[in-house]
């Protein structure tokens, strides 16, 4: 039951939403190398930011690394395969993928990501959860990840940004202290 909820909803975002609008937005962003964006903005910010600003980029790169083994770990433990490579009639909107599919990357690194920043400047929460969220329902909507692949990775971005932080917090109190 679990396996025919999960196709359902995978082809609502792959065939039902299509649209040729959301195709070439999707194929736009999709052309910009994310990470080469991360470690620019974090450069940029390590060079000209203050000690906070500064602090929050290493705890974004370091939570950033540690989601990225941490995703492709569990991925060849599951070895589960893309939809595309198990269901008939998928779209792919940007042609298949290798890899496995459990759980999807993007969505483990954008909400990794968007924990760390909500958890550090509180006032930007929604806007950086909404991006990972739009992140996360690309990857059915491009074929290439089932929901379940979705929510596990967004589950293990938000727990993997959320310790990394309180870790990172922790410490940076103690410094303060001494």
């Amino acid at each position: 039951m679990f396996s025919s909820i999960n196709e359902a909803i995978f082809f609502f975002f792959n065939d039902k939403l299509a649209n040729p609008v959301c195709d070439a937005v999707i194929k736009f962003f999709m052309q910009i190398p994310g990470e080469l964006v991360i470690v620019l903005i974090g450069a940029v910010a390590l060079l000209a930011g203050k000690r906070y600003m500064r602090f929050t980029v290493l705890i974004l790169l370091s939570s950033f690394v540690i989601s990225k083994y941490a995703y492709k770990a569990v991925k060849l433990f599951v070895k589960k395969p893309r939809p595309f490579e198990t269901l008939e009639g998928v779209r792919l909107l940007l042609g298949p993928h290798g890899g496995f599919s459990f759980p999807s990357g993007h969505a483990t690194t954008s909400f990794c990501l968007a924990a760390v920043i909500a958890m550090r400047y509180p006032r930007v929460r929604y806007p950086v959860f909404i991006a990972a969220i739009l992140v996360a329902l690309s990857r059915p909507y491009v074929g290439v990840h089932y929901p379940s692949d979705i929510l596990a990775g967004s589950l293990l971005g938000m727990l993997i940004g959320y310790l990394v932080t309180t870790i990172a917090n922790k410490c940076e109190r103690e410094q303060d202290i001494r």
